[in-house]
Protein backbone atom coordinates (compact mmCIF):
# COMPACT_ATOMS: atom_id res chain seq x y z
CA UNK A 1 0.00 0.00 0.00
CA UNK A 2 2.83 2.37 0.87
CA UNK A 3 4.53 1.75 -2.46
CA UNK A 4 1.24 2.41 -4.32
CA UNK A 5 0.89 5.78 -2.55
CA UNK A 6 4.51 6.57 -3.25
CA UNK A 7 4.09 5.81 -6.97
CA UNK A 8 0.85 7.82 -7.08
CA UNK A 9 2.62 10.78 -5.42
CA UNK A 10 5.49 10.47 -7.87
CA UNK A 11 3.11 10.46 -10.85
CA UNK A 12 1.23 13.49 -9.52
CA UNK A 13 4.55 15.28 -8.99
CA UNK A 14 5.75 14.51 -12.50
CA UNK A 15 2.40 15.59 -13.98
CA UNK A 16 2.40 18.82 -11.97
CA UNK A 17 6.00 19.56 -13.00
CA UNK A 18 5.13 18.99 -16.66
CA UNK A 19 2.20 21.41 -16.42
CA UNK A 20 4.32 23.93 -14.54
CA UNK A 21 7.06 23.86 -17.20
CA UNK A 22 4.62 24.46 -20.03
CA UNK A 23 3.06 27.37 -18.12
CA UNK A 24 6.52 28.88 -17.64
CA UNK A 25 7.35 28.47 -21.32
CA UNK A 26 4.23 30.42 -22.31
CA UNK A 27 4.76 33.13 -19.68
CA UNK A 28 8.50 33.49 -20.42
CA UNK A 29 7.77 35.32 -23.67
CA UNK A 30 5.73 38.06 -22.01
CA UNK A 31 8.48 39.50 -19.77
CA UNK A 32 10.92 39.47 -22.70
CA UNK A 33 8.54 41.59 -24.77
CA UNK A 34 7.94 43.92 -21.82
CA UNK A 35 11.68 44.25 -21.23
CA UNK A 36 12.25 45.04 -24.90
CA UNK A 37 9.67 47.81 -24.68
CA UNK A 38 11.29 49.19 -21.51
CA UNK A 39 14.75 49.05 -23.09
CA UNK A 40 13.51 50.87 -26.19
CA UNK A 41 12.09 53.66 -24.01
CA UNK A 42 15.22 53.93 -21.87
CA UNK A 43 17.32 54.63 -24.99
CA UNK A 44 15.06 57.65 -25.50
CA UNK A 45 15.75 57.92 -29.24
CA UNK A 46 18.73 60.27 -29.07
CA UNK A 47 19.52 61.56 -32.56
CA UNK A 48 21.89 64.12 -34.02
CA UNK A 49 20.11 66.91 -35.88
CA UNK A 50 21.32 69.84 -37.98
CA UNK A 51 21.43 73.16 -36.15
CA UNK A 52 18.85 74.60 -38.55
CA UNK A 53 16.32 72.09 -37.16
CA UNK A 54 16.73 73.33 -33.59
CA UNK A 55 13.86 75.65 -32.60
CA UNK A 56 14.86 79.32 -32.34
CA UNK A 57 13.72 79.57 -28.69
CA UNK A 58 15.97 76.63 -27.77
CA UNK A 59 19.02 78.15 -29.47
CA UNK A 60 18.32 81.56 -27.92
CA UNK A 61 18.03 80.06 -24.44
CA UNK A 62 21.38 78.25 -24.78
CA UNK A 63 23.13 81.34 -26.11
CA UNK A 64 21.63 83.53 -23.38
CA UNK A 65 22.84 81.08 -20.72
CA UNK A 66 26.43 81.22 -22.03
CA UNK A 67 27.30 84.57 -23.59
CA UNK A 68 29.36 84.20 -26.77
CA UNK A 69 28.39 80.53 -27.26
CA UNK A 70 28.99 79.38 -30.83
CA UNK A 71 26.92 76.25 -31.42
CA UNK A 72 28.50 73.38 -33.34
CA UNK A 73 26.30 70.29 -32.83
CA UNK A 74 22.82 69.38 -31.66
CA UNK A 75 20.99 66.27 -30.53
CA UNK A 76 17.31 65.74 -29.81
CA UNK A 77 16.07 63.13 -27.37
CA UNK A 78 13.09 62.31 -25.22
CA UNK A 79 13.58 62.16 -21.45
CA UNK A 80 10.60 61.02 -19.41
CA UNK A 81 8.25 61.95 -22.26
CA UNK A 82 9.74 65.45 -22.71
CA UNK A 83 11.70 66.54 -25.79
CA UNK A 84 15.14 67.82 -24.79
CA UNK A 85 17.81 69.36 -27.00
CA UNK A 86 21.48 68.91 -26.21
CA UNK A 87 23.56 71.64 -27.82
CA UNK A 88 27.35 71.56 -27.98
CA UNK A 89 29.50 74.57 -28.69
CA UNK A 90 32.36 76.79 -27.57
CA UNK A 91 32.68 80.12 -25.79
CA UNK A 92 35.95 81.83 -24.84
CA UNK A 93 37.90 78.74 -25.91
CA UNK A 94 35.94 76.44 -23.60
CA UNK A 95 33.62 73.62 -24.74
CA UNK A 96 30.08 73.48 -23.38
CA UNK A 97 27.05 71.24 -23.58
CA UNK A 98 23.70 72.82 -22.79
CA UNK A 99 20.46 70.85 -22.33
CA UNK A 100 17.34 72.85 -23.13
CA UNK A 101 13.69 71.76 -23.07
CA UNK A 102 11.53 72.26 -26.15
CA UNK A 103 9.85 75.10 -24.22
CA UNK A 104 13.20 76.94 -24.06
CA UNK A 105 14.09 76.26 -20.42
CA UNK A 106 17.78 75.59 -19.73
CA UNK A 107 17.94 72.30 -17.83
CA UNK A 108 21.68 71.74 -17.50
CA UNK A 109 25.00 73.31 -18.47
CA UNK A 110 28.17 71.21 -18.63
CA UNK A 111 31.59 72.69 -19.14
CA UNK A 112 33.91 70.18 -20.79
CA UNK A 113 37.15 69.69 -18.87
CA UNK A 114 40.10 69.49 -21.25
CA UNK A 115 42.54 68.94 -18.36
CA UNK A 116 41.38 65.40 -17.51
CA UNK A 117 45.01 64.17 -17.66
CA UNK A 118 46.53 67.02 -15.66
CA UNK A 119 50.08 65.98 -14.70
CA UNK A 120 50.00 68.11 -11.54
CA UNK A 121 47.47 65.83 -9.85
CA UNK A 122 49.36 62.59 -10.50
CA UNK A 123 51.28 61.62 -7.39
CA UNK A 124 53.10 58.74 -9.11
CA UNK A 125 55.18 61.00 -11.40
CA UNK A 126 58.89 60.42 -10.78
Amino acid sequence: MKSALWILGLLIGVAATGCYDSAIAVDDTRPVVAMAAVDADSDDGEEKIPLDQVPANVMSAAQAAIPGLVLEEAERETEDGTVVYSLQGTADGEEYEVEVSAAGKVLEIEKEDDDEDDDNDDEDDD
